[in-house]
């Protein structure tokens, strides 16, 4: 087991993914990559913490990485179910402050869960809230495309690598990634998944995927991998990968900019319409809390939750948002 635990996909150098995650923000990854790698290393209470912390800024992060971190101990060290007991106590403890102060600022547990049920169920079209749907099926496939497409140049390694190297130790280690990879997935692809960010806690597992399989041939075809991903990045196929491409954030960037500019230049009280797909109300309603905020089907208030109706009278100004991040008043 020494030498499964020296091999796995380059995890010694895991902490400074996890430094660059954390300064992107990017607390999905940063949470899923710190608590897979004190698991692996056998550090069961610190990867609780570190789950527990992560957790209070993605809540989905406990409920997905909770199989990795009550199966991997057993998968990779064959600990007792009894060492445990304190990582989950730890857990515990550090969850319920964030837990605890979501429900009191929602007004009650039960507030809370019916924020957060309007909330899915009017960002998601997903099997969870609509059955087997085409809208459905549409975001299940965008959850596997969105992990999927870094794999795009690398997927072709992965025969040569199993040839080269099937010991039945890689396979366990396979299964540590499937522990860290599935959860994360399934509630991508069966409940929720609007973008391609909130696939890091599941896409990092990937990404070590395709480590090891570019470990396991030439650096020359190592080298036409990270080409080949960079120029998908920057110039995406017609019709693919949109939302995880270079020009596209350039775009969505400069019309959420142009948007809440034009938007600070205007009187509140205000009535905001949303009438593209970027901005949403969400970023909106961060930064002008007071304003009522219409997207399709969702009108918020102070980041209330949906369907509440602004008053007949009293707002100032109606403030729409075209397609381009133009703000002119009705």
């Amino acid at each position: 087991m020494s030498s499964l635990k020296g091999r796995i996909f380059s995890f010694r150098r895991l902490p400074l993914l996890v430094v660059m995650a954390i300064l992107a923000s990017t607390f999905l990854a940063a949470g899923a990559i710190a608590t897979a790698l004190f698991i692996w290393r056998g550090q069961f209470k610190t990867a609780a913490f570190v789950l527990g912390v992560a957790g209070g800024f993605r809540p989905e992060l406990t409920a997905t990485l909770l199989p990795l971190l009550l199966l991997g101990p057993w998968l990779v060290h064959r600990v007792s179910w009894k060492r445990l007991i304190a990582p989950c106590a730890i857990l515990l403890l550090t969850i319920t402050p964030w837990v605890l102060f979501t429900v009191i600022k929602s007004g009650g547990f039960s507030t809370a869960l019916q924020y957060n049920s309007a909330t899915l169920r009017d960002n998601a079209r997903s099997f969870l809230y609509e059955g087997f749907t085409y809208r459905a099926t549409i975001m299940a496939l965008f959850a596997s495309y969105w992990n999927g497409i870094g794999g795009l140049s690398w997927l072709w390694a992965i025969p040569a690598a199993l040839a080269r190297d099937n010991t039945p130790e890689r396979w366990r280690e396979f299964a540590f990634l499937a522990l860290w990879f599935v959860p994360p997935y399934l509630l991508n692809a069966v409940v929720q998944v609007t973008d391609p960010d909130q696939t890091l806690a599941s896409m990092a597992a990937t990404c070590l995927v395709g480590a090891w399989a570019l470990s396991r041939i030439s650096p020359g075809w190592t080298a036409l991998a990270c080409f080949i991903s960079i120029a998908v990045f920057v110039f995406p196929p017609v019709h693919m990968g949109r939302e995880a491409s270079l020009p596209w954030i350039r775009h969505v960037s400069a019309v959420e900019k142009r948007a809440l500019q034009g938007v600070a230049r205007t009187p509140g009280l205000r009535l905001i319409s949303i009438r593209g797909e970027y901005p949403t109300w969400r970023l909106v309603s961060y930064y002008f809390p007071e304003d009522w905020i219409q997207q399709s089907n969702v009108t918020a208030h102070a980041n209330r939750a949906a369907a509440n109706t602004p008053p007949p009278g009293g707002l100032r100004s109606h403030v729409v948002i075209n397609e381009q991040g133009h703000v002119f008043i009705e």
